[in-house]
């Protein structure tokens, strides 16, 4: 096992495999997907089982259709190297950051999985490395309007926005 740097995991699309957390039973079924560029990544949370989403806009969105959005959650900014881990900077996120900034440890496991420790918080998670390029391009975007930032980020034929 070895030591991963952001260097290493430039241009990969990740899918998580495991959560692991104290106490709680491991979540094997979320659907989750982390696209990390050269220096920004954004990273998409799904449950395992997801109702549709009946409106056709967010405009005609009912109670309901809000709840299932909520139980989603995905955020998007710069990943930072501090030496022994790496901390992931929320600049668009759909829900509130926790207490402790993101931060984990990275471990190559075998070739295709790479391990994170959490650094603030106990947790393990187990990323498969789904794909990667050396194609990459990255966007960190304003809305000339209202200021609001975005994320673009491509990897090979991957790509996501936030």
């Amino acid at each position: 096992m070895s030591a991963v740097d952001t260097l290493t995991i430039s241009g990969t699309r990740f899918e998580r495999t495991l959560l692991a957390r104290p106490g709680a039973a491991p979540d094997t079924t979320s659907r989750v997907v982390w696209l990390q560029g050269a220096s920004l990544y954004c990273d998409l949370r799904r449950p395992a089982v997801e109702v549709p989403v009946q409106a056709g806009s967010l405009g005609a969105t009912s109670i309901d259709d809000l709840l299932v959005l909520a139980t989603q959650d995905g955020f998007a900014g710069r990943l930072l190297s501090h030496g022994g881990h790496v901390e992931w900077t929320r600049t668009v996120a759909i829900h509130p950051p926790g207490p402790h900034p993101d931060a984990g440890s990275l471990e190559l496991l075998d070739a295709t999985t790479v391990a994170e420790h959490g650094v603030f918080e106990d947790y393990l998670e187990h990323w498969r490395i789904g794909a990667t390029s050396s194609s990459i391009d990255e966007y960190l975007l304003e809305d000339v309007e209202t200021g609001a930032p975005g994320i673009l980020v491509r990897v090979g034929e991957d790509f996501a926005f936030a």
